[in-house]
């Protein structure tokens, strides 16, 4: 399994980034599910890290890129949730050192994020099922009737 954690200076004994997008460093963990040992640790800079817009965007299509399963940080912006939500790639929630949170994502104890939006483009099985009624009232060609000051007479 490979789990990326948004991290300061970066490695397991770094502290979880409370930022996602903005983090300085994204480490990647390779755990092996079956005896819960991590094999490998990459640290890596993040994108978002000096961006002025679209940070979230940015980080969560890089851990996209880098083919993560599941993402641990400590809060997540609605783009990059519902980025990494369409993705199938699980994300959970953690204050405390990567090593140990690590550890306890594997043993259950990290509460997952559930993203509340979707990625743009939205859920691919609901396009052009849209469901919008339009409240244009006409081209909006002078109805006013001269009810002004002047009572419509030209007076100034």
């Amino acid at each position: 399994m490979k789990i990326g954690i948004t991290t300061g200076k970066g490695g397991i004994d770094d502290v979880v980034s409370q930022v996602f997008g903005r983090s300085q460093t994204i480490t990647i963990v390779n755990v092996d599910e079956s005896s819960k040992n991590i094999d490998d640790v990459s640290i890596l800079a993040s994108p978002g890290a000096n961006l002025g817009g679209g940070a979230g965007i940015e980080t969560a299509r890089f851990m996209v890129s880098q083919g993560v399963n599941a993402v641990i940080s400590g809060n997540y912006g609605v783009n990059s949730g519902g980025i990494l939500t369409q993705a199938g790639i699980r994300m959970y929630v953690s204050s405390g050192v990567v090593k140990d949170a690590v550890m306890d994502m594997l043993s259950g104890k990290l509460q997952q994020y559930q993203s509340t939006v979707q990625a743009p483009g939205g859920n691919p099985a609901n396009r052009g099922m849209g469901f919008g009624k339009g409240m244009g009232q006409g081209p909006g060609r002078g109805a006013g009737r001269g009810q002004g000051m002047g009572k419509g007479r030209g007076v100034r």
